[in-house]
């Protein structure tokens, strides 16, 4: 037999650049979303500032959130663009699914938010969660006026594995769009839109991998994330050009 001995300095250089090695991306197609998304152990805090697009030719979400891969556990808190006459109404909003495993929506921001605007949003689980529920503190502002909003999101527990930082083909009762299947209704198509930025990402939890997701529908593109092997240091969501 022969004995292998490493040393600690050696262990220790080996630790350090597994650390220093970013975790792999992967790429997926999506009907629906368009940005990245983390698999890693459970995560108890997301932020993202974001741009709100100025112009879009359909509805469009983009938000922060933080998941599951099955059902159940989602929590999620963003803004909504829709048209409005000649111009354009953003709507912010919180969502979950329920320790009822039900979609509920609110509590609703009581911030006004205008087309262009720069917005941070936060979502911190507070500790220690309860099954089956668990609850965050949700935080809005839009730095371009200074405004704030902070609530309470209750949502079912969930194992927390997904982070995501999202732009969004959404399906609403407000777009009055797609089809209705169990009180759901279908998402609406994603038109043209200015290019959505996101910065200032911060998560806390383990992360094992990144997903960047590329949203396509009738067989075509219509968003996609910018390339980068490291999406914590920022990322844009856009049209094709």
């Amino acid at each position: 037999m022969v004995r292998v001995v490493v040393s600690a300095m050696a262990v220790a250089v080996l630790a350090a650049a597994a650390a220093a090695t970013p975790p792999p991306v992967l790429n997926a197609g999506s009907q629906q979303y368009a940005g990245y998304s983390t698999q890693g152990s459970p995560a108890t805090y997301v932020a993202g500032t974001f741009n709100v697009p100025l112009r879009a030719a359909g509805p469009i979400a983009v938000w922060v959130g933080i998941g599951e891969g099955g059902t159940g556990g989602f929590a999620q808190a963003g803004i909504e663009v829709l048209r409005s006459g000649a111009g354009y109404h953003v709507s912010p909003w919180t969502f979950s699914i329920n320790p009822a495993n039900k979609m509920t929506w609110g509590p609703w921001p009581s911030l006004a938010i205008a087309p262009g605007n720069t917005v941070t949003v936060t979502m911190t689980l507070v500790s220690p969660p309860q099954r089956p529920t668990a609850l965050w503190t949700v935080t809005f502002k839009d730095d371009s006026t200074g405004g704030h909003w902070t609530g309470t999101l209750i949502a079912a527990a969930g194992n927390r594995q997904q982070v995501e930082w999202i732009v969004e083909s959404p399906g609403t009762i407000w777009a009055r769009c797609g089809h209705s299947q169990n009180r759901y209704i279908g998402q609406c198509p994603l038109g043209r839109f200015t290019p959505v930025s996101f910065t200032k990402m911060a998560e806390k939890g383990h992360i094992d991998s990144w997903v960047r997701l590329v949203l396509s529908q009738d067989r075509r593109t219509v968003a996609a994330p910018s390339l980068t092997s490291t999406p914590l240091a920022g990322f844009q969501v856009s049209p094709p050009t």
